[in-house]
Formats: structure tokens, C-alpha cells, sequence
């Protein structure tokens, strides 16, 4: 996956994309829950990491009690002692 260089002025149509472009939407509160829409197979569930697969990417959570408590309709989402987010290109 490449990375986007994105300036000040970009931002709102970056982010304009990937919500409405068919990206997935992420919302994090703290570093205890996270919610993505948007994904398509849970590939690993452990305590300690959840990788998500997504349209262009997998997502890698990794961390401590991790527990995914929702998925339906490609929405999950997964709660406790979040350490890391990775985004990885689907080889």
C-alpha cells in the first residue's frame, strides 16, 4: 500500500476518500476500545493480537485481554489493553 503525502489544505478531502471512497472507518477511544467498519474476515483472535482484514489492508492490533466483543456486518469491535496499530499491505 503507498502512503499518501497529504498537506494542511488536503486533509478534508484525504479524509473525505476514505470514509466515502470505500475505505474503512476506524474510531479509537483511549486505549481501550477500538471500532472499524469496513472489514472483511477476522484472520487472527488472541488474547494478546486481532488482525483484521480489510479491503486494501490488513489492520494488526496487538496488546493485552484483547477480546473482540461485536462483529457483524463487517463491523468489529475489540476491547482491552491496546499497545499497537499496524496497518499491513495484503501480500
Amino acid at each position: 500500500m503507498k502512503r499518501k503525502k497529504v498537506s494542511p489544505g488536503d486533509s478534508i478531502s484525504a479524509l473525505a476518500e476514505d470514509i466515502w471512497g470505500g475505505g474503512p472507518f476506524i474510531e479509537l477511544r483511549g486505549r481501550q476500545e477500538i471500532s472499524v467498519q469496513g472489514c472483511r474476515k477476522i484472520v487472527v483472535c488472541t488474547e494478546t493480537e486481532v488482525l483484521l482484514r480489510l479491503r486494501d489492508a490488513d489492520l494488526r492490533i496487538e496488546g493485552n485481554a484483547l477480546c473482540c466483543t461485536t462483529y457483524f456486518a463487517g463491523a468489529v469491535s475489540v476491547r482491552g489493553e491496546i499497545t499497537l496499530l499496524r496497518f499491513d499491505e495484503i501480500a
